[in-house]
């Protein structure tokens, strides 16, 4: 009824209306859904990470809002990675902690929270795996496609900030057991990784957490050493 009523407005001139017309015409007009203000040049070259942050903004320190402001930090394509030797039985254990120590090879950053200015916006998140007789986590020829022990592949990937959980992933979808049964609807660039529906963003100075859980009661069955390798690929702000 209200659309018919619209179209026989719409068809009467407004100097022709009726003072009733007229009072319907613009309390039509009022509740009309507006047009969307068209996105400046600037906005659309943001990508997906980027407006995630802009749209979170309210979440990070007050120090890296002024210098986004001010201009004076840069989006960089980071990856956030930890690689680590895994027991072989037990529940939860911990990736990247307060322990974690950079190194290259090992770790990426220091401890488990993200230096002054560095915001992380996840996009897309891969796991690996590797064993071999000795304990160095770098030297293992990590893969993600091939056999990997039930115990692992039954597991999930949790991911917190401030202890607070932002990602809970079942590990089986990031091993495959053939090259074939790879997604491919995720993109050439991120084949072997899981692409985030939704990114998540680490703000600088809170504390995160990269944990793994085997499943339940489930052990990894061999003799040799177990290594797991995580790898949070996206955005981060740092200064220029």
């Amino acid at each position: 009824m209200i659309k018919k009523m619209d179209a026989l407005l719409a068809a009467i001139p407004y100097q022709q209306m009726t003072d009733a017309q007229k009072a319907q015409f613009h309390a039509q007009l009022k509740t009309a859904p507006k047009k969307p203000k068209p996105k400046s040049y600037k906005e659309q070259l943001l990508t997906r990470e980027m407006r995630f942050l802009v749209e979170n903004k309210d979440v990070l320190k007050e120090n890296s809002l002024k210098a986004i402001e001010r201009g004076e930090l840069q989006y960089v394509d980071t990856v956030i990675y930890a690689r680590k030797q895994i027991t072989a039985s037990g529940q939860q254990q911990e990736i990247i902690n307060y322990s974690t120590v950079k190194q290259i090879g090992l770790a990426y950053f220091d401890k488990n929270t993200l230096p002054d200015f560095y915001n992380m916006i996840i996009s897309h998140i891969r796991v690996l795996y590797a064993t071999n007789t000795g304990t160095d986590a770098a030297i293992g020829a990590y893969y993600n496609i091939g056999a990997v022990p039930p115990a692992l592949v039954n597991g999930e990937l949790l991911i917190t900030v401030n202890d607070k959980p932002i990602i809970e992933i079942p590990l089986s979808k990031f091993f495959k057991a053939d090259a074939g049964a790879i997604a491919t609807s995720i993109g050439v660039e991120y084949r072997d990784a899981i692409q985030l529906k939704a990114p998540k963003l680490i703000p600088s100075g809170t504390t995160y957490k990269v944990l793994i859980s085997l499943a339940n009661g489930e052990a990894i069955a061999g003799s040799n050493n177990s290594f797991i390798s995580v790898e949070l690929g996206g955005v981060c702000t740092r200064p220029k």
